[in-house]
């Protein structure tokens, strides 16, 4: 068997199947499926490429909230009488599936983690919200991560998610490489400026895996939704010129320093317990950690070890007399960014600060399409339809309306579906044109 394809989903009269596997006993044991013939009441599902309409916006995650009949407080986590009492917590496996037949394959449409189960004794409904891989990465602390040089973004990107046993499909689009690869900031804003500044969609794929993908590189049209078969209602925003009157760019060269002190105390008080001293260096990311001194004039320490890393700088050292007061230098590489402007700032700009648009051919190409952007009339729309989940983020679709006098060619970045025992979508497409073409 296969999945159900697009003509069944095109249909004028279709049947929408829907379930979601529930993994409360563990990820290798038989779910909890629900459905309209047994739980479910409503299910929403948001897949999003960014927070908001352009490639400019922050990485997101993707989301699904289920509505559950909460028959005899079943689904209230703190009902010990119930056969799931224990289990209804962060971090289950959700998997949502669609099919337009039963003689098909159900079609698999994201991987999921629960964030949240909501339900009170009393209450008739549980509300269960769930989200992808992405949203674990964005709470936890910022990863630290080394200084190199003539680094592709592929292997960039490849090596973040390695620090959170993550194998990412990297478009063979991703071609671009950084002179400095370095991340100073959280998770979610290094994901969302890396990915800004190469025009990236980075997001989790209908079978789970994170994917990364460049919008600047022409693809094939995937779909062409019309009056007949998909659209029901378009909204064509205003262009953004009407919220931007100009494009403005700052982008930075790296290089880097002179060797120089990146971490100085000039009164440090030690004790005896103080064996492990752990700092944030203040010149950073350090490329190169070169020398460590103590400066006293009565006290001897014992040095064992020094590890530094691009933010910190840990030290281990031994035989420290209680009340020990010394001075500590640290001496390194580390990486200076020299800032250079593209643009004019009118009264309200598009604006834009990357640190990884790094030489000045690439800023020249991106403030292009900036200025696209900035002048177009059209640069998104968004559409409400019956609801196709098999289109995936980064797709690219045409949205042809005689009813709305449109014809125009996007790349998919939002999909919000809505299932009542009937299926509803509103997407969001970005203007193709914008994005394509780079000089």
């Amino acid at each position: 068997m296969a999945t159900s394809s697009d003509a069944t989903y095109n249909a004028l009269s279709r049947t929408i199947y829907h379930k979601v596997d529930i993994y409360l006993d563990g990820n290798n044991a038989d779910p909890l499926s629900v459905t309209k013939d047994n739980y479910m009441i409503t299910t929403s599902l948001l897949e999003e490429a960014t927070s908001g309409d352009t490639p400019f916006d922050g990485v997101s995650s993707n989301e699904i909230s289920i509505n559950l009949h909460n028959l005899h407080s079943i689904f209230t986590p703190t009902n010990t009488t119930s056969i799931y009492y224990g289990k209804m917590k962060r971090g289950v496996k959700i998997i949502p599936y669609f099919r337009t037949s039963l003689t098909d394959d159900w079609g698999q449409i994201g991987t999921f983690y629960i964030t949240n189960w909501a339900a009170t004794p009393t209450s008739n409904i549980a509300v269960v919200t769930a989200n992808d891989k992405l949203y674990n990465i964005f709470s936890q602390d910022a990863v630290d991560m080394p200084v190199s040089s003539n680094t592709t973004v592929s292997s960039f990107y490849t090596s973040f998610f390695a620090l959170f046993n993550i194998v990412p499909v990297v478009d063979s689009s991703v071609t671009a490489t950084l002179s400095k690869a370095f991340n100073e900031l959280g998770n979610k804003e290094f994901l969302s400026a890396l990915s800004s500044a190469f025009l990236c969609l980075c997001n989790c794929a209908h079978n789970g895996s994170v994917t990364i993908k460049e919008l600047a590189t022409t693809q094939a049209l995937r779909a062409t939704i019309t009056d007949a078969d998909q659209v029901k209602t378009i909204d064509v925003k205003l262009s953004i010129s009407s919220d931007y009157d100009s494009a403005y760019l700052k982008y930075y060269v790296p290089q880097e320093s002179a060797e120089g002190s990146v971490l100085n105390i000039n009164a440090l008080s030690l004790n005896s317990t103080d064996s492990t001293l752990i700092y944030t260096l203040n010149n950073k990311p350090l490329i190169q950690f070169k020398s460590i001194s103590f400066n006293n004039d009565t006290t001897l320490l014992t040095f064992i070890s020094a590890l530094a890393t691009s933010k910190t700088i840990t030290i281990n050292l031994a035989d420290i007399p209680d009340n020990t007061v010394t001075s500590l230098n640290v001496n390194g590489v580390y990486l200076e960014k020299v800032g250079y402007e593209i643009g004019t700032q009118g009264e309200n700009p598009l604006t834009i600060d990357s640190v990884y648009i790094q030489d000045t051919q690439s800023a020249i190409n991106y403030k292009t399409i900036m200025d696209r952007f900035a002048s177009s009339l059209t640069p998104i729309i968004q559409a409400s339809i019956k609801g196709n989940p098999n289109f995936q983020i980064g797709d690219k679709i045409q949205l042809i309306s005689t009813r709305y006098g449109v014809n125009f060619t996007g790349i998919l970045m939002r999909q919000h579906f809505d299932y009542d025992g009937g299926l509803s979508c509103t997407i969001t497409l970005l203007n193709s044109a914008l994005v394509e073409v780079t000089t």
